[in-house]
């Protein structure tokens, strides 16, 4: 993950991947709970940040089962019973060898300049009968994104602010190696993986300062805030747009995921 455009190791870390948890880790739970079979799987949690959906998969795997979370960084991820942690850096080594019943990656291929061949490895590491689902930042969304449902009266100029912002991220990330459309191909390329019962769900829901969407935001802000500056985003306009998502009057329209999910034919 040399090109991802953050570092969990910066002071923002914690925060950025507590806001992800916050934000969506209900709906993930949910998907997984609808397209796999958990009880005595074994499971794959690809760029498992802080563990938080390693943990929810340990939870419910049960005694029969087992769960490898992988990361470049694995410093966020607490110790849990059934599950393994383990350094990988998945643009030089190989996935784990499966066979796995789930594998799940959220927010992690898109950012990898191998993920048109890693996601066919992935595939190849599910058992017959098991799941992949990978899920991330749906593009269509960006203008959504962008969009703030209500902002703080003072000063007048934070809507305008923040869509300048979400609009200069896309191209930072872009800069990066980040590919924000795969998760639209990822569809197809399950399919010709060999991989039935391909489905996509995308789920979004607004939030205001100070919530998890909020910490997520700030912490990704302020990792940019150099690169910010370097592209003409004064520092003044990050302090401004760092104290508005403290505000509870900050209503974002929020950010879709995009949930892709295929089934290994038994």
């Amino acid at each position: 993950m040399a090109n991802y455009a953050l570092d969990n190791a910066s002071s923002h870390g914690a925060a950025h991947l507590g806001g992800l948890t916050g934000l969506f880790d209900d709906f993930t739970g949910d998907r997984l709970a609808e397209s796999s079979r958990l009880a005595g799987a074994r499971c794959l949690e690809i760029g498992a940040g802080n563990g938080s959906v390693a943990r929810w998969l340990a939870d419910r795997v049960g005694p029969g089962g087992s769960v490898t979370a992988v990361d470049i960084d694995v410093s966020h991820i607490p110790p849990y019973e059934r599950l393994t942690v383990a350094r990988l850096d998945l643009v030089r080594e190989p996935p784990p060898e499966g066979p796995f019943d789930v594998i799940h990656a959220r927010c992690v291929l898109t950012h990898l300049p191998n993920r048109e061949t890693l996601l066919p490895a992935l595939c190849e590491r599910l058992a017959p009968g098991g799941t992949i689902l990978i899920e991330d930042f749906d593009p269509f969304g960006l203008e959504r994104a962008a969009h703030l449902l209500h902002a703080p009266a003072a000063p007048a100029d934070v809507a305008e602010l923040w869509s300048r912002y979400v609009h200069l991220r896309q191209r930072l990330f872009h800069e990066s190696g980040s590919d924000r459309t795969f998760i639209t191909r990822i569809p197809a390329l399950l399919r010709d993986a060999g991989l039935v019962d391909v489905e996509a769900v995308t789920w979004c829901r607004s939030w205001r300062g100070g919530e998890p969407g909020s910490r997520h935001a700030r912490a990704t802000l302020e990792q940019f805030r150099p690169r910010l500056i370097e592209h003409g985003f004064p520092g003044h306009a990050v302090d401004t747009l760092a104290r508005a998502l403290d505000d509870p009057d900050f209503h974002s329209a929020g950010r879709p995921l995009c949930s892709v999910s295929g089934r290994a034919p038994y």
